[in-house]
């Protein structure tokens, strides 16, 4: 019976660090986030890796891993204390795959999300989270 204690309370300290962190990297990745990530122009930056091919095959390499590795934080977080849908979008954020702007743009920019997002921006004095062409401020 003492081990099953110990091995819970190893549980629920382990749970309460990644809920804490899990807040902690979230606001502070939303706060980062450019201002205009759902409408900038990604023309220069594929230019400057068209130049450095070494560069861009081992940056797309360590944000697709680092992006698989959120979105499965994420999806244990459904389970255990933490944001983990947050942690699901930031993790898809970091892949690289077809259609991935279209789907961000969709799910970062329902009412709900978006206003969510663009609040914690505000508390941080940052400008609101840009959202192509729409009449949505999330404000």
């Amino acid at each position: 019976m003492g081990d099953w204690n110990g091995n819970l309370i190893w549980i629920l300290l382990l749970s309460a660090l990644m809920f804490v962190v899990s807040i902690v990297v979230a606001r502070l990745w939303i706060v980062h986030m450019p201002p205009d990530y759902l409408t900038m122009d990604r023309s220069q930056q594929r230019r400057l890796f068209d130049r450095r091919p070494l560069v861009r095959v081992v940056w797309w390499f360590v944000r697709n891993v680092l992006g698989l590795l959120i979105m499965s934080a994420g999806a244990i977080m459904l389970f255990t204390p933490g944001q983990g849908i947050l942690f699901i979008l930031l993790g898809l954020m970091l892949l690289d795959f077809p259609g991935k702007y279209p789907l961000l743009r969709r799910l970062l920019g329902r009412r709900g999300v978006l206003k969510m997002i663009n609040r914690v921006r505000r508390q941080a004095n940052r400008p609101p989270l840009e959202y192509p062409g729409a009449s949505r401020t999330g404000t």
